[in-house]
């Protein structure tokens, strides 16, 4: 059995200098079959440069702790799924 695995990165203001770069990262090993960026920002662009890929989903979770993020991001990862590989990584971090 394939199971999915679903990386759910939360972040505030999105991380401009490190997130892309995290991303990147994990599209280019191609481990993760998704990737769900939670954000709790206070702004509100599109966040266009995170859209590199049909794997990169966007959640808008302002003002939510992060909990709150992590939990609704399994959610979503499970939804439909009897298993899924979960794995949660902050946004500050460097994968070479």
């Amino acid at each position: 059995m394939n199971v999915p695995t679903v990386v759910i990165i939360p972040t505030r203001d999105r991380r401009v200098d490190l997130l892309p770069g995290l991303v990147t990262s994990l599209l280019t090993q191609n481990e993760a079959d998704e990737i769900f960026v939670m954000d709790n920002s206070d702004e509100q662009d599109a966040g266009d440069y995170l859209m590199i890929d049909r794997k990169v989903q966007l959640y808008n979770c302002k003002g939510w702790g992060l909990y709150a993020m992590w939990n609704r991001g399994a959610r979503n990862a499970c939804v439909g799924r009897p298993h899924t590989n979960l794995a949660f990584l902050n946004d500050d971090i460097v994968i070479p």
